[in-house]
């Protein structure tokens, strides 16, 4: 198998086992995918790719080299992924497992980096991968991601939203009862789910929940 590649750097698959790296498809990334490192990093390029102000994201796209400052010392860095919003600004956000797994001399570096980048009026973020995934928002949002991507005529979106559509926020079990109540394609409404175009609330689903249903 090719090694695999980030912009700046070769991934390499040395150290402890298992090692998790791939490349993730994603209509976000320059050239239609997404190479990652680790679980963390899969799971929040994921969450970065719902997020509907992000327009593309890429993985390890620069080395910084903050020089040193009156208040801060120099420090070298990849940031995780660069993002572009959709404001035109480029943000910047790292991605880890946990935050209460992070040692003393990571939560240092992380807040240092942060603290150039905040110099250099950027925005930067960590992101905590139990974080996305309690009270079963991750499961949620990557089980209807198969359905967001599909590429659907407005006109059918907008038929499908006068017909289950709500303002009130439900979890999913209850959206796919009143689409079945309403007789719309459940399909159609997990793409609506995904794009934010109807309100959900989250809680640990049924893997098998979100199979289309006939009839």
């Amino acid at each position: 198998m090719p090694r695999l590649r980030s912009p700046t750097r070769t991934i390499s698959n040395s150290g402890d086992v298992p090692r998790f790296t791939g490349v993730l498809p994603s209509p976000k990334a320059p050239g239609g995918q997404l190479t990652f490192d680790s679980i963390a990093t899969l799971v929040v390029a994921i969450f970065l790719e719902w997020c509907i102000t992000i327009r593309q994201l890429v993985f390890e796209s620069r080395r910084d080299k903050f020089e040193a400052t009156k208040e801060l010392p120099a420090i070298r860095r990849i940031p995780d992924f660069e993002c572009v919003v959709d404001t035109g600004e480029i943000v910047f956000r790292e991605a880890k497992s946990r935050k209460n797994g992070l040692n003393d001399e990571e939560r240092e570096s992380l807040a240092l980096v942060g603290k150039h980048f905040a110099a250099q009026n950027s925005s930067y973020d960590v992101i905590f991968r139990d974080q996305l995934e309690a009270n079963g928002f991750f499961d949620t949002i990557f089980l209807l991601r198969r359905y967001g991507l599909i590429e659907y005529p407005e006109k059918k979106l907008e038929t499908a939203l006068g017909r289950i559509g709500s303002s009130e926020p439900d979890h999913l079990e209850r959206w796919r009862e009143i689409a079945r109540l309403q007789k719309g394609p459940t399909w159609v409404l997990y793409h609506l789910l995904y794009h934010q175009r109807l309100p959900i609330t989250y809680r640990f689903v049924l893997h098998p929940g979100l199979l289309p249903w006939r009839g």
